[in-house]
């Protein structure tokens, strides 16, 4: 299916089937610049089921009032407009038994996950203190409003979406091949078409993204702990599981998350996305019973897992340093041989040049002797040289965590080193003997 058609569909406001009236007066109005809370309280009323559903909300834990509240205009004074416009949204598009009888999804299983990721993602803004937890409520709950559009719009190909994803495919790789775009994208525009705020748009885009270390934008990184951390397979994630634990590892550090709390919040999951279920009209059958035996112990297994991913990285950095010694120790005795092996080369020319002008001495060859001299002299500066630049090498290679080593093998590279001191000493302005050194 074309691209640009689901697109035009989009910005022609064709989002979702049977929204209801009151949705898109309430997006009217939440976009004027003089938009009131009285005026949002007085459509609101107009469905006395959505009435009745957000003061149900605004009285439940959530939000804790002091005191009981007891009409729209506080409700929405108190959750705030996009709260009330995202709850808005949320019973009217929220319908399982719909969704299920058109495409045979799975609806508890899919509304169970949508829920989930909402209540973790606020879960993870409160524990950080980030300054406004509904955005991340509100993100969780509508990043995959994307999925919602195809549901509503193409029930029967998304079916085929699904199929393809049991075949081994990624739920975005079948979504591209049957619509030529996928639930990420259509998210971002379904929000922007609602008027929802751009760092909203933004985190549902980025929800199936990889978390990179530079990246600094809080919210759509609490979004995507929320969806690493809810096993799914709307989760879709392909990486494998030691991939999956070294990402929620590198966000919960950057968070500043302990593992221990991680654990912790999933404990406080369970009774978060049975009181939002509530809240939202949903019915998800026997949640206690598929929490309990699903997303407590997957995050209890991220724990574990995390502890043996942390385990295994500290072994291997210890059999790495292990073997770095090791093979310092045995590139060091390489290098001590090698330089052996130059000094010796260096006092073989020094004894033969003091042996060839002893003999001409012993001969009285007086001008051979004064003719060989130069020669001589020369050479066994060069040989003293070599000495010189070997003990300096020597005082160099004591620590070897430095030293650079020959082609990546065990061998370090003597004779370039060498080299190097002799040219070294060669600019120098007097010669430094073997005792100064």
């Amino acid at each position: 299916m074309e691209k640009n058609l689901i697109v035009e569909k989009i910005e022609k406001g064709c989002e979702l089937r049977s929204l209801p009236s009151v949705f898109s007066e309430l997006i009217a109005e939440s976009s004027k610049e003089d938009c009131s809370i009285a005026n949002l309280a007085k459509i609101i009323l107009k469905d006395p089921s959505l009435t009745g559903k957000i003061l149900k909300m605004a009285n439940s834990s959530l939000y804790s009032p002091a005191s009981e509240i007891k009409t729209v205009q506080q409700a929405v004074s108190m959750m705030g407009i996009l709260t009330v416009k995202c709850m808005v949204l949320s019973t009217a598009i929220f319908n399982p038994e719909t969704i299920a009888a058109e495409t045979g999804l799975d609806s508890e299983e899919f509304f169970n996950y949508i829920l989930s990721v909402s209540s973790a993602a606020e879960l993870i803004a409160d524990t950080i203190d980030y300054p406004c937890p509904e955005e991340a409520l509100i993100s969780g709950l509508l990043h995959d409003i994307g999925i919602i559009f195809f549901l509503h719009n193409y029930p029967e190909r998304y079916r085929q979406v699904l199929k393809k994803q049991e075949t081994g495919q990624t739920l975005i790789e079948a979504e591209m091949e049957i619509f030529g775009i996928n639930h990420c994208e259509v998210g971002f525009l379904v929000a922007k078409a609602w008027h929802f705020p751009e760092k909203i748009a933004e985190t549902i885009a980025r929800h199936h993204i990889k978390y990179e270390q530079d990246n600094e934008d809080i919210l759509p990184i609490i979004i995507r702990l929320a969806v690493l951390l809810t096993f799914n397979r709307f989760s879709d994630d392909s990486q494998e599981l030691e991939n999956r634990v070294a990402e929620i590892g590198r966000i919960a550090r950057k968070l500043d998350i302990e593992q221990e709390k991680i654990a912790q919040l999933g404990q406080e999951l369970i009774t978060r996305v049975v009181n939002m279920a509530g809240n939202v009209g949903i019915e998800l059958g026997e949640t206690d019973k598929l929490l309990a035996s699903a997303n407590r112990e997957i995050w209890k297994a991220y724990l574990t897992i995390e502890q043996l991913y942390k385990e295994r990285q500290e072994l291997n950095e210890k059999l790495l340093t292990k073997e770095r010694e090791r093979g310092a120790s045995e590139a060091k005795d390489m290098a001590l041989a090698t330089l052996a092996h130059y000094v010796n080369n260096a006092v073989s020319i020094i004894s033969g040049q003091f042996q060839i002008l002893n003999l001409l001495q012993t001969n009285n060859q007086t001008d051979e002797l004064l003719e060989r001299l130069p020669v001589s002299t020369e050479r066994t500066n060069e040989a003293i040289g070599k000495i010189l630049a070997v003990m300096r090498v020597m005082r160099e290679i004591s620590p070897t965590d430095e030293i650079k080593f020959f082609k990546m093998s065990s061998a370090m590279n003597i004779d370039d080193r060498i080299t190097e001191c002799m040219e070294i000493m060669s600019k120098e302005p007097d010669v430094v003997l073997p005792m100064e050194v």
